[in-house]
């Protein structure tokens, strides 16, 4: 069996949350989309658009997708200089104080 990779771009509409537990008072956020989201995501839309008049199987539409495509985290992203780069954290000592910045 051999695979195909496609790169898919989304332009949000909207602020997107993908909460993580909380920390404390705390509420977070993922710096990415976790696989199972996306795999969620298209599992939903293509079993909407599978059964118009009936209830969607998600089950079996979810199954089908599992088994047909892999999928990998998402990352925000942008074009810079007609090459995209991701949106990754790193962690930096700033003086006296250390920590994540984009």
């Amino acid at each position: 069996m051999s695979w195909k990779l496609y790169r898919w771009v989304w332009h949000l509409e909207a602020p997107l949350h993908i909460g993580v537990t909380p920390a404390g008072l705390l509420n977070r956020t993922r710096l990415y989309i976790p696989a199972r989201n996306i795999w969620a995501a298209l599992t939903e839309e293509l079993a909407r658009r599978s059964s118009a008049a009936s209830f969607p199987d998600y089950q079996k539409v979810g199954q089908q997708v599992q088994e047909a495509i892999r999928f990998s985290y998402l990352y925000p992203a942008e074009q810079v200089n007609g090459k995209w780069q991701a949106w990754l954290p790193q962690y930096e000592q700033n003086g006296n104080e250390p920590g994540l910045i984009w």
